[in-house]
């Protein structure tokens, strides 16, 4: 059975979050942000998007 990859939305706070997060659980870490570039959406070397583990479950992350 193929694994399910949950996704959680955040408000301009992934960063943060997901650094607080792999923090507090064991056997985490943050695997890749994706940034806004000079061409958009938004403020160059924003963050749209971004996964990570946590407690050897990976998450998508998205911010508005």
């Amino acid at each position: 059975m193929p694994s399910i990859t949950p996704s959680l939305w955040f408000d301009h706070n992934l960063e943060k979050a997901a650094a607080f997060y792999t923090s507090v659980f064991p056997n985490s870490h943050i695997e890749d942000f994706n940034r806004s570039t000079d061409a958009g959406p938004g403020e160059p070397g924003s963050i749209l998007s971004g996964s990570f583990v946590l407690d050897g479950t990976r998450f998508i992350g998205m911010t508005v």
